[in-house]
């Protein structure tokens, strides 16, 4: 269908790795989600901070506006690259430019479909667990947990579309965020059913999904220590690990309560937070 109108929709503020950041994401997507068939010019003006890793959801919200709206999407290169090059540096608007990364601070923004598990697994040894800031953190056997995880989202999230990745890091703060990001059904909906309806909220199938070999595989498979051992890393390295899912923004940097209420979005997002002071 042809697209004909050009509506300016702006991202605003200080968007970070935490539920203030994912909530005005999400607000983006519901004010764009308004429209079918329009050019969405992203105005960029009103943003004076951007975690270059949330490339991984922004680049999931835009995928999922088109497919479903017909948007396309436009904006000021020039002022993109002088106010946020990162963004050209690590791929996520490599169709528009392309910068160097010569700082290496950036894991590219990429993603995978459903059946790119050797894609993936090439791209988590060489992007994130060999990134000069990850050396030292003892990644052994990391690989086979990042693939476990993506297994379970191709076996449980009930959807052929793509996952969204991308990391970076924050010399000022030395944390490596990376992010992964898919457009499925979430974690409440196979756990609820699992658990024959015992787990009924958000919250509760995030922090049951992260509880030692739990998983809705069934008893005779082996599975469920993938998202348990990635959790364990970050937080034996000092750093955070954050679910978002139906609603509910659960991390352990989070407080005594560890969990916030957001604005729902389809899917789900994981924040891996490493400490690599």
């Amino acid at each position: 269908m042809e697209v004909t109108d050009t509506v300016s929709i702006a991202l605003e503020g200080k968007i970070t790795t935490c539920p203030s950041g994912y909530r005005s994401l999400v607000n983006f997507y519901k004010r764009c989600s308004c429209y079918y068939n329009t050019v969405i010019f992203i105005d960029f003006k009103p943003l004076y901070w951007f975690d270059a890793n949330l490339s991984a959801l922004l680049q999931a919200i835009l995928y999922k506006l088109n497919t479903e709206n017909n948007l396309t999407f436009s904006l000021d290169v020039e002022l993109v690259k002088a106010k946020y090059p990162i963004l050209f540096r690590n791929g996520f608007l490599a169709n528009l430019l392309t910068l160097a990364d010569n700082a290496r601070s950036t894991v590219r923004s990429e993603l995978f479909y459903p059946n790119d598990d050797v894609k993936f697994c090439e791209y988590i040894e060489k992007d994130l667990l060999n990134h000069p800031q990850m050396t030292h953190l003892k990644c052994e056997g990391l690989d086979e947990q990042y693939l476990e995880l993506f297994s379970n989202i191709q076996k449980h999230a009930a959807t052929t579309d793509p996952v969204f990745v991308c990391g970076q890091f924050y010399q000022s703060q030395s944390k490596l965020n990376f992010t992964i990001v898919d457009l499925g059904q979430g974690f409440l909906p196979p756990i609820h059913k699992f658990t024959n309806g015992a787990i009924s909220n958000a919250k509760d199938a995030i922090e049951w999904s992260l509880a030692y070999g739990h998983t809705t595989k069934g008893e005779v498979q082996t599975g469920g220590l993938g998202l348990y051992h990635l959790f364990e890393h970050c937080k034996n390295a000092g750093g955070a690990f954050n679910i978002i899912t139906g609603g509910a923004y659960w991390g352990n940097n989070l407080g005594e309560m560890g969990t916030r209420d957001v604005p729902e979005f389809v899917g789900t997002a994981i924040h891996l937070i490493y400490n690599c002071g």
